[in-house]
């Protein structure tokens, strides 16, 4: 204990910055001065400096004023009451001297190293600033509310999240002295800005002002998204590369996550379009998979697979993607097609592979209990992709997937299947079969689509009877107002304006508003799609609906049924379980799925409905076929008019059956396994949560 005439001498060498004498401060720290010396300290850094007159000695001062606040802080948590509540305030007060001099320093050194700056200082002061930050703002809750309105301490995150190492390009990441407290706390970088944009938006409002500098919030969202990505890709190359355990790859992975939620919660469109317009989810996917390689290639070369890992922790990828990055994919306000495409173009089904083949592998001999929690997982991640096969974007994106699956995973799961003949291995292979079967299914229908050289479809019923000479055949003719009719022509379009749109179109048009807001609208492009899928169904289904027919209604002729097919329910291919209904049957279903008064008729259009199941009731040669989609958690009703063609005797031929046009309707939510939370769910808050930690504003 220094004797008080010793300490004031001390303290005004601290006072002029000498790194000596800050340095037995630090280590021989005097408890009863506590407060004395943190104002000693602070005065230390707030000495006004010349950026060209920065150097090397200034960053290793500033180093030892903040392990000396940190001696303070561990002081006063054990001196008298009084002594935390002084320190707190002296620490508010002077918040913007203590990050000012952090980011000075880092600025001005770290952006011109040399032989006697070399980056691994910049780099070991930015890390011991985060540990900081975090220290601080869990010091007491006064200090942390007053850190997330800082203008310094936020410029001084938006610093240390976006420096990037000077090898790589790429961001800072897992820059800990030690590999070992790296491995066992993350990347401090990580967890410092998620823990700071954590809680009330006034934070992650500042954090934007700084990342655009100019003040412009495209460019703020921009840079968010795009250092996001780059930290993907830092934290994927960490695993490739520089060989970090998978786990604490996977762990880092889910905190970046968690901080790019929480600015999502927001709701802003303007992120939410910056969200659209870049690939995160995709550079997130790419590092999950290479992760997920990793964890499996490691399992297949231990001898005792259970003693290395517990089995949640091979599933942790499956289990990320399930219960966090699902939520991400319905997101209000983005599209679903797209944010799928970018899963699997980071390589999902490689994620998928990695499941089946440490179900099957001999070296992992799953017990029961695990086999069953490894085919959930399965099944999660199928019954979630495979009803977005059916639109055309993820068509062509899930058979690019297929086709670029990693051949050793294939020839390690064959080699599996081999070893364990006779076990039940085709349960593993379901989800995968049915993957492959569905990608080829939803790619067969585009090229349909891509080979037709005319609009096949038009939705005015009395079409044949309207058709004009000298209408071209490679314009389609879309309702302007409401969006949901096509025809071939416009000539078609004006009948069916006068026979039944006239009436249906303000209703129509009132819901397209609503929905395109959300990118919850399906065009007419992608509803032609749908239609051709269910004219498919219905030609490769014939005696599937016979069969059906036979069993449910022996007594009522086939012309007499509405067909439907379900592309939600897995894990059955819809052609293989059609269902029947009569047409009463038909009419309480729609009648059952109201959303509102009249909703799902009114969705469909009452009068162009009521057209079809006349002339399906008074035309023995069209069927109404219908088709369930899902489009994030809303379900899609698409109806189509199709033509059956018969023999000279009468017979139908189902293969050239053909569809006319037909109707769609998009339905009210309902909730999916992830949409059900309770007060203290787990994981992270999905955007408008009513959970307690929400409503508290974290």
């Amino acid at each position: 204990m220094l004797v008080p005439w010793l300490l004031d001498e001390l303290l005004g060498h601290v006072r002029n910055r000498s790194e000596d004498h800050c340095h037995l401060l630090v280590y021989d720290w005097p408890s009863s001065s506590t407060i004395k010396a943190t104002k000693a300290l602070i005065e230390a850094l707030s000495v006004e400096k010349e950026p060209s007159d920065i150097e090397m000695k200034d960053l290793i001062v500033t180093d030892l004023c903040l392990e000396g606040i940190a001696a303070a802080m561990h002081a006063a948590e054990a001196g008298p009451r009084t002594m935390k509540k002084e320190l707190t305030d002296l620490i508010i007060k002077e918040l913007d001297i203590l990050f000012s001099s952090f980011s000075m320093v880092v600025r001005h050194i770290g952006l011109h190293p040399d032989d006697a700056h070399p980056h691994k200082y910049t780099t070991a002061f930015i890390a011991k600033s985060c540990i900081q930050l975090m220290l601080l703002m869990n010091y007491e809750r006064r200090l942390a509310d007053a850190m997330r309105c800082s203008l310094a301490v936020s410029d001084f995150v938006v610093l240390a999240w976006t420096w990037s190492d000077p090898h790589t390009r790429l961001p800072l990441f897992m820059v800990d002295e030690f590999r070992e407290d790296a491995e066992r706390s993350g990347c401090v970088i990580n967890d410092m800005f998620a823990h700071y944009t954590r809680g009330p938006s006034v934070a992650k409002t500042l954090v934007l002002e700084h990342l655009s500098g100019d003040r412009d919030p495209y460019a703020a969202a921009d840079r968010l998204l795009l250092t996001g990505i780059a930290r993907a890709q830092a934290i994927r190359r960490a695993c490739e590369c520089d060989g970090w355990d998978p786990i604490v790859v996977l762990r880092n992975l889910v905190i970046l996550f968690q901080a790019m939620d929480n600015f999502l919660r927001l709701g802003s469109p303007v992120l939410l379009a910056a969200f659209r317009r870049h690939t995160f989810l995709q550079a997130l996917m790419s590092a999950i998979a290479m992760a997920s390689g990793r964890l499996v290639a490691q399992s297949l070369e231990k001898t005792t697979f259970t003693k290395a890992r517990g089995v949640g922790e091979y599933l942790s990828p499956a289990a990320f993607l399930n219960l966090e990055v699902r939520i991400w994919v319905e997101v209000p306000g983005t599209s679903p097609m797209n944010a799928i495409v970018q899963l699997l173009q980071g390589g999902i089904l490689s994620v998928l592979l990695d499941l089946l083949l440490l179900s099957l592998h001999e070296r992992t001999a799953l017990n029961q209990d695990d086999f069953e929690t490894c085919q959930e997982c399965c099944r999660g991640l199928v019954t979630w992709l495979a009803p977005y096969c059916v639109y055309p974007l993820v068509a062509v994106a899930m058979d690019e997937a297929v086709a670029n699956v990693d051949r050793w995973q294939l020839e390690k799961i064959n080699e599996a299947m081999k070893i364990r003949r006779g076990y039940s291995v085709g349960l593993p292979m379901t989800p995968w079969l049915l993957i492959g079967a569905w990608c080829k299914f939803g790619k067969r229908k585009l090229s349909m689509i891509q080979g037709c050289s005319k609009p096949p479809l038009c939705d005015n019923i009395l079409h044949d009877q309207s058709k004009r000479d000298g209408i071209s055949p490679e314009q389609i003719y879309v309702c302007a107002r409401c969006h949901s009719a096509t025809y071939c022509s416009s000539t078609c379009q004006k009948v069916d304006w006068a026979l039944s749109h006239r009436d249906d179109c303000p209703k129509l048009q009132k819901s397209y508003l609503e929905r395109r807001t959300e990118h919850d609208w399906i065009f007419g492009s992608t509803r032609q799609h749908l239609l051709l899928i269910l004219q498919d169904a219905y030609r490769k289904s014939a005696h599937e609906i016979e069969q059906e027919r036979r069993e449910h209604h022996p007594r009522t002729p086939p012309f007499n049924l509405v067909v439907s097919f379900n592309y939600i329910t897995l894990p059955a291919i819809p052609e293989a379980v059609p269902v029947l209904y009569t047409l009463a049957q038909y009419v309480a279903t729609l009648v059952a799925a109201t959303e509102g008064p009249n909703g799902a008729l009114e969705g469909l259009g009452c009068k162009r409905l009521n057209a079809m199941l006349e002339e399906f009731t008074t035309k023995p040669d069209v069927r109404i076929v219908e088709g369930l989609f899902m489009l994030r958690n809303r379900r899609v009703r698409v109806i189509a008019r199709v033509r059956l063609a018969r023999t000279a005797t009468g017979y139908e031929i189902p293969d050239r059956a053909t569809v006319l046009g037909g109707i769609s309707h998009l339905g009210p939510k309902y909730l999916l396994d992830c949409d059900i939370v309770d007060e203290d769910h787990p994981g992270f808050c999905k955007l408008g949560c009513k959970c307690a930690t929400s409503r508290a504003g974290y």
